[in-house]
């Protein structure tokens, strides 16, 4: 099996623990970050890529295909959390936010998509989102974007089935990470309380259900929400 995967968003939290695992069990990764620096404790590729701005998604893409050929999965991990309740973010917030978290991770599989049906080969999409895009959250755009991410993995998973391309969407709560720590204290703190759990997940405990999502263990499940978030919904 192919195993060449594309992630975004691994310089930290659960990309980065994504990207280590993979890499553990034998995936060769290559990762679109802000920047490519390349610490010596990382084991993957990076190409540097702004998701917020187009026309790097296409040239970001094309480096890695030219470099490390088709791949066999794209993970959509990055994401954008400002932690601004709605009287504080501006249209540019909003923008900025859909721009990172629903419209580069539906423009980077599309990009995908083409390239494995030209190259005929089966793969998958595994879109990173939030329990949020259900419950809402005081950042209403990141909510927002959320809920879009989860759209355009239910509508991509039938409209690309045909082609052997299977589509799913990794929906965590509150996970403990850099982003997570931005919750205001007040909020995490209802939030453990609302968690039949009583805990935030740990990285690791969602790069071990996306490590699945590729395997064949997974090979019918497509249009798929996996949500990992403590028995919170």
């Amino acid at each position: 099996m192919n195993k060449t995967v594309f992630i975004t968003g691994t310089s930290k939290g659960i990309g980065n623990q994504i990207a280590k695992d993979l890499v553990a069990k034998g995936y060769k990764v290559v990762a679109f970050d802000r920047t490519a620096e390349n610490k010596a404790e990382r084991s993957w590729t990076s190409i540097a890529c702004d998701l917020a701005k187009i026309d790097q998604l296409d040239i970001a893409f094309m480096k890695a295909i030219t470099n490390f050929g088709v791949p066999y999965a794209l993970i959509n991990n990055a994401g954008t959390y400002q932690a601004k309740t709605w009287e504080h973010q501006t249209a540019e917030d909003f923008d900025m936010t859909v721009a990172i978290n629903s419209k580069a991770p539906f423009l980077l599989s599309k990009l995908f998509a083409k390239t494995l049906i030209e190259a005929k080969q089966p793969g998958v999409i595994v879109n990173i989102s939030s329990v949020s895009a259900t419950v809402g959250s005081i950042d209403v755009a990141y909510a927002a974007s959320k809920a879009a991410l989860g759209m355009v993995s239910k509508s991509m998973a039938k409209a690309l089935a045909p082609f052997g391309i299977r589509v799913v969407t990794v929906s965590p709560g509150p996970v403990e990470t850099d982003m997570g720590a931005r919750i205001p204290e007040e909020r995490k703190k209802s939030y453990k309380e609302q968690i039949p759990l009583k805990r935030f997940a740990q990285p690791r405990e969602i790069s071990e259900m996306v490590s699945f999502l590729l395997s064949e263990g997974a090979s019918y499940m497509t249009g798929t929400e996996v949500r990992i978030d403590g028995g919170l919904i």
